[in-house]
């Protein structure tokens, strides 16, 4: 069995080549830990729509599964369609925020087989070994003419059980990260907030779900091994339990880890104290992007942010007095 995993191109994703797609680099993980061949292509690297088919005829893929986001969707939506013209043998697959978002009406905007809502490493593994798509939850497929939605898939709360990323099946040294030797990470899935304007509750639910602190240490000092030293950390809500947080601190000053991380992706501003961040600083943290997404009370409501703008000053005054570099984001997630 063989699977390729394609991330399209897409129109102002320069930025986001700095690093693997951990997405993909977990869902590559968990089908290589059960016997299954992948082989991973990252258009944004410069990769053309004939080459993809050029490898797949050299490799003659089972399944060729696509990441989509809706941002650039139409420059995906030609990756998907060139494959499923270039030849029927080929099952296309796609996954994403995207698909987790319309959900059946993804697949009527292109020419795909099935569709894995959500969460995919255990669908897609499901797929692989030959499962019947009726029995899969949290995928759709087509049925003859028809679109089936299957009921959705449970969040998986074991986090730790997963394998780590596969970001070696990454031409790593094309990012432009490679030469500090940097790299993604996510420790924890899912988010409990209502913000309006965010969809990660489609795509990883509104459960927060945690690694350990000890897991994701281990993660780290594996890279750290083979040459890793700076990292960011791709979380919706890394400091959300900031007890975890403090540990996993903790645990990266005991073991002597010398790294620099950042929290580029967005912290909130209710979930720091001096503590917390003074503790990010000296565990190698050097800059932290909170998320404001209104410049006052009445918007941050209306966002259902669950913040004061009196919170979310006052968490960049504490981080920059303890030293962090300081940055907002805005709500584009």
């Amino acid at each position: 069995m063989k699977v390729l995993l394609v991330i399209p191109s897409s129109v102002g994703d320069y930025f986001s080549a700095q690093v693997p797609h951990t997405g993909i680099a977990y869902l590559s993980a968990v089908l290589k830990k059960n016997g299954i061949e992948t082989k991973i292509v990252d258009m944004r690297l410069g990769y053309t729509n004939e080459e993809v088919l050029e490898i797949i005829d050299e490799i003659k893929p089972e399944f060729v599964g696509i990441t989509l986001y809706s941002f650039g969707l139409d420059r995906s939506c030609e990756t998907a369609n060139a494959v499923k013209h270039h030849s029927d043998t080929y099952r296309v697959v796609i996954g994403g925020p995207h698909v987790a978002a319309l959900k059946a009406e993804s697949l009527k905007q292109m020419h795909a087989d099935l569709g894995v809502l959500a969460e995919g490493e255990y669908v897609m593994l499901e797929l692989c070994q030959g499962k019947n798509p009726a029995e899969i939850l949290g995928l759709i497929w087509r049925d003859g003419e028809n679109i089936v939605q299957n009921p959705d898939r449970p969040f998986d709360n074991n986090l730790d059980d997963i394998p780590y990323p596969d970001f070696e099946g990454f031409e790593l040294e094309r990012y432009l990260g490679y030469a500090e030797r940097h790299l993604p990470i996510i420790t924890s899935r899912g988010c409990p907030y209502q913000c309006v304007f965010c969809s990660i509750r489609l795509s990883m639910g509104l459960k927060f779900r945690a690694r350990s602190a000890e897991n994701v240490v281990d993660e780290i000092e594996h890279w750290y091994k083979k040459g890793w030293r700076s990292f960011e950390v791709d979380d919706d809500n890394f400091t959300l339990d900031m007890n975890r947080a403090i540990k996993i601190c903790d645990l990266i000053i005991q073991r002597g880890l010398k790294i620099t991380w950042k929290c580029d992706n967005g912290i909130r501003a209710d979930r720091v104290n001096r503590e917390v961040l003074e503790k990010m600083k000296d565990a190698g943290c050097f800059y932290v992007s909170f998320g404001v997404e209104g410049g006052n009370n009445k918007m941050l409501a209306a966002l259902k942010k669950g913040e004061k703008i009196e919170t979310i000053i006052n968490a960049v005054k504490l981080a920059k007095e303890v030293g962090l570099g300081v940055g907002v984001r805005p709500g584009l997630r």
